[in-house]
């Protein structure tokens, strides 16, 4: 058989053609989805302290036609972006001068790390003393938790910029607000908002521990109300509640890294 012959033959055979990587991978994620609403049913039908997933979603929907876990949401969230605003704030200008003067980043360094593995809850007894249940101290705890992984993953991706744009920068006089904004915190914006992504997720789990602890309103309050009244149903719907709040973020700060060209 010739080669004319062979890439006819090519040419007219039936193109096969393989479901994407997205499409397998929405398959998967529906999989998992299905697979533990399956296993939560199992465990609600031996259990009388775990409600059905269905019982859990009309006390979901009560709660926010009722507005009472509506307003523990905003109450909770508002506290965490307060709290995670100031730390992201904090955290990049903190990562970025950590990176930029060595003798800073290797004094600094080891205490940013030995404060990164020390359990953060010991400071809400404090935050709580000098501020009260209000809103003050779940601000507090959140920009405390938060200002980590901001911090560490900004000064990571501002040591990662090519030295070679730095010199660039430097030939062209541009200045040290233009090298800042313009070289090493646009070339460290996937490190940035990864740690902008972590950072918020530790704030809203900062403030809604906290709330079980200390305060007037908020997701943690109503989780702890309903367990002491033995609203399982209610108590499910809350972690519900959490779960979506948490997983709308994270999928927010997932869109901003496509947005900019970044996978994480």
């Amino acid at each position: 058989m010739s080669a004319a012959t062979v890439s006819a033959s090519e040419a007219t055979a039936p193109v096969v053609r393989r479901p994407s990587t997205r499409l397998i991978g929405v398959a998967i994620n529906v999989a998992v989805v299905l697979g533990l609403l399956l296993a939560w049913w199992g465990v609600s039908t031996s259990s009388r302290y775990v409600a059905a997933p269905g019982e859990t979603l009309r006390s979901l929907w009560r709660g926010l036609v009722d507005g009472d876990l509506g307003s523990a949401a905003v109450d909770t969230v508002g506290s965490a972006v307060v709290g995670f605003a100031g730390a992201a704030v904090v955290g990049v200008l903190g990562g970025y001068l950590l990176a930029v003067r060595p003798f800073l980043g290797a004094v600094m360094t080891p205490l940013v790390r030995c404060y990164g593995s020390i359990p953060h809850i010991i400071f809400l007894p404090i935050l709580l003393s000098a501020f009260g249940v209000g809103h003050q101290s779940k601000i507090g705890m959140a920009a405390l938790v938060s200002v980590l992984p901001v911090l560490m993953y900004t000064a990571s991706g501002v040591r990662e910029v090519s030295p070679l744009l730095v010199k660039v920068g430097r030939s062209l006089d541009i200045g040290v607000l233009g090298m800042a904004f313009r070289i090493r915190l646009r070339g460290a914006v996937p490190s940035v908002v990864v740690g902008l992504r972590l950072g918020f997720a530790a704030a809203f789990l900062a403030v809604v521990i906290s709330e079980f602890f200390g305060s007037e309103a908020g997701v943690g309050v109503e989780m702890a109300r309903a367990y002491g009244a033995f609203a399982y149903d209610r108590l499910l719907a809350t972690v519900v509640l959490a779960l979506a709040i948490s997983f709308t973020v994270n999928w927010l700060f997932l869109l901003l890294e496509r947005r900019l060209g970044y996978r994480s």
